[in-house]
């Protein structure tokens, strides 16, 4: 052999000689994503399905289930109607390693009319949290189908041959119901912006239509996430002044429907006088009160009365008092309010001296408002 050049002999002799161990260092693989065709049941035990159908809460064909649990997820579509339901499609895995036997799922009920989930890439997004719209619904069963937010668990064992089997999903919306009456000549068939006020802020808005059902209505169904705190809570109808419902400030339940009843423009006069107050109530402008001046302070607890005159001094001039000769007629033709001075003679008690007390001249002040008490 012909000796070796030097360089080349010392590169040989240094790489044969080394003790040293070569690292592999291994690049983590992608998840890869694994198609699994899914099959779930689902039924209506409690009756707290996505739509209903008269008192028995449905599913109909085209409902979906959404479904997800660690590193799995997707939307499952039943062609069923009725009190249980098959839902059928695929659902994405993509974990590393080997695929679990068992994965904890859980799913929600998009109804075919929901507007709250949106799609299912919407709902993932947001991270599997339902969005609560600002409108109402005509009724419950409207409010149910648009507004229901249906959820479920299930611990699924993928080896098994049979169905995954989620139950009765349970209703985390809770409803309230508003039926007013409207006594103040409005009629059938008028539309009204709907506003309900909560914290201080409008929280709900929408169309509604007075309809005829045992005198003119309003009614609509609004939705709130369960555990939802109402605070001063109001609803006010177009134009006319808010009232307060709930005045308790309760904290609304899920899975539960909540009606408010009452009767708005029904109209309250309030009479004040000599630092007491009475109130009375009808139902249509303009009114002619049936007591007359002197009644309103006997009434009131005076004594003796007589009277002279009754002089308007300030406020609207649609409260009106006419002499009759038997006594002064009042009469509201609008809301407003109005005072009067009034002469004559008139006795009470005075409740610090126990004395009786000549209570005219006066001022009196009468003011006609919708009652929303």
């Amino acid at each position: 052999m012909k000796a070796l050049p030097a360089v080349a002999a010392l590169l040989l002799t240094t790489a044969c000689s080394s003790n040293e161990d070569i690292e592999t260092v291994e690049t983590p693989q992608p998840a890869k994503e694994r198609i699994i065709h899914f099959t779930a049941k689902m039924n209506n035990g409690d009756a707290t399905r996505a739509t209903l159908d008269g008192t028995q809460y449905n599913f109909v064909s085209g409902d979906k289930l959404y479904v997800w649990g660690t590193n799995i997820s997707g939307e499952l579509t039943t062609t069923n109607s009725g009190t249980s339901a098959t839902f059928e499609g695929d659902l994405i895995y993509t974990g590393t390693g080997d695929f679990p036997e068992t994965i904890d799922l859980n799913a929600v009920v998009k109804g075919v009319n929901d507007q709250i989930l949106g799609s299912f890439a919407d709902f993932v997004a947001r991270g599997y949290k339902p969005s609560y719209t600002t409108g109402l619904a005509s009724d419950k069963k409207d409010a149910v189908e648009k507004f229901s937010y249906l959820t479920a668990s299930a611990n699924y064992d993928f080896t098994s041959p049979y169905p995954c089997y989620f139950g009765t999903p349970q209703q985390q919306s809770a409803f309230v119901s508003f039926d007013i009456t409207l006594e103040d000549g409005t009629a059938a068939g008028q539309t009204f912006t709907a506003t309900i006020n909560n914290g201080g802020s409008a929280v709900r808005s929408g169309s509604v239509k007075t309809v005829s059902d045992g005198g003119v209505k309003v009614q609509f169904t609004a939705a709130f996430p369960g555990g939802t705190k109402l605070d001063g809570a109001t609803v006010t109808l177009g134009t006319i002044a808010p009232f307060s419902f709930a005045s308790s400030n309760p904290t609304l339940a899920a899975n539960t429907n909540s009606t408010v009843k009452k009767s708005y423009g029904n109209y309250k006069m309030t009479v004040t006088a000599y630092g007491q107050d009475q109130s009375s109530y009808f139902k249509v402008l303009s009114h002619e009160y049936s007591k007359t001046v002197e009644e309103i302070l006997a009434s009131l607890g005076f004594s003796d009365v007589s009277i002279t005159g009754c002089t308007f001094q300030s406020g609207d001039d649609n409260i009106t008092i006419s002499d009759t000769g038997t006594g002064h007629k009042l009469k509201a033709t609008a809301k407003g309010t109005s005072t009067y001075y009034v002469t004559g003679t008139a006795k009470t008690i005075d409740p610090l001296t126990s004395e009786t007390v000549e209570v005219l001249p006066l001022y009196i002040t009468f003011k006609v408002e919708n009652n929303t008490d």
